[in-house]
């Protein structure tokens, strides 16, 4: 039972109800604003709002009344040291949220109180996003997954194709197929976007006509502009290569996961015809053979470059890789492509 002069929500909530959509909130922007603002309705579970410079995350019917402003760091912090596994939320007479975990066993069970502050304070903005003008299909990016991936620029959608610019020396690129050729030219996604419409089913996608990309999925809607930034890099890149060898898909991985669990970021390792992956140890080399792949010239390449190749080809599952020279057929920039995903490097 709540203590004198607290207003609850009349219902209890299963703490991992709250846990869920405060870990979507959190991805929308790691570096963001660190507050969210909480509809609180009577019966009702509560509503959410988190913003950028950039677009909005949000529960589908935010807005109106009851709108308090916590950390979202510390809510998120609170809600997981609570004990019991249902919580009651509420504000005191001093404008504070609250958690009550209510313990019939143990009096008045927990009272945690949340970092509060005011609208003006929170800093959260509100975006204009716009009315829908196109609905793509929302499997446009289904089966792409970018969690690995730290980039040093925008995503740039083109022909098709999203680009990713690692920071470890590696270019990705992604054929999305028809799904993705569909869509406009020059209005990529933003990073923060696809991070989020990459790790859910989407029931929506749309561009808004304000620039906006929008996707719903279950109770949440989020906005994020696009971006217009040239696509230089994309055009350097998306180019036709020689092809070099065709390399055993699960066996290529499984040689360059044994390399990069013996060897530091910045070490070099080795893909050689003849003796496959090959890590140079203090005691030794490490060899995991590729099989008989033809006669082609050896190269090497950083572990970090290699940690990314990984990330991307073990996103496909056909049985083969194709090593591609960029360069006419010298070892300086090389590709190596699986179905949908290929990773360009340069090599040494």
């Amino acid at each position: 039972m709540a203590a004198p002069g607290i207003a609850v929500q009349n219902m209890l909530i299963s703490k991992s109800d709250l846990i869920k959509p405060l870990k979507i909130l959190a991805s929308f922007d790691s570096k963001g604003a660190p507050y969210i603002a909480i509809q609180l309705q009577d019966g009702q579970k509560p509503l959410f709002f988190r913003s950028n410079s950039d677009g909005i995350i949000q529960s589908k019917n935010f807005g109106g009344d009851g709108i308090s402003y916590v950390s979202i760091e510390h809510f998120t912090n609170c809600l997981k040291s609570l004990p019991e596994d249902s919580v009651e939320l509420g504000i005191n007479e001093r404008g504070i949220m609250r958690l009550h975990g209510p313990n019939v066993d143990f009096g008045d069970g927990s009272i945690i109180h949340v970092h509060t502050v005011s609208e003006g304070q929170a800093g959260l903005k509100h975006h204009d996003v716009g009315a829908h003008t196109i609905t793509a299909n929302p499997q446009a990016f289904l089966g792409l997954d970018i969690k690995h991936f730290q980039l040093v620029n925008p995503p740039v959608l083109s022909s098709g194709k999203l680009m990713f610019a690692t920071n470890r020396s590696a270019i990705v690129m992604w054929n999305g197929g028809e799904a993705l050729k569909n869509l406009p030219e020059g209005l990529s996604p933003r990073e923060s976007f696809l991070r989020i419409v990459t790790s859910q089913l989407v029931d929506e996608l749309v561009i808004t006509g304000n620039g906006y990309w929008g996707a719903i999925f279950g109770d949440t809607v989020t906005y994020s502009k696009g971006h217009v930034l040239g696509k230089q890099l994309f055009d350097t890149y998306n180019v036709s290569g020689v092809s070099v060898a065709q390399l055993p898909a699960e066996r290529l991985l499984a040689g360059l996961g044994a390399a990069v669990g013996l060897l530091s970021d910045t070490d070099r390792l080795d893909i050689d015809p003849k003796l496959g992956v090959v890590a140079k140890g203090s005691f030794g080399d490490n060899r995991n053979s590729l099989g008989e792949t033809g006669n082609w010239a050896k190269f090497g390449l950083q572990v970090r470059t290699a940690k990314v190749i990984i990330d991307a080809l073990s996103q496909t599952t056909d049985d083969y890789v194709i090593l591609e020279s960029m360069t006419g057929g010298t070892a300086a920039l090389m590709r190596l492509r699986r179905g949908a995903m290929e990773v360009s490097f340069r090599s040494y």
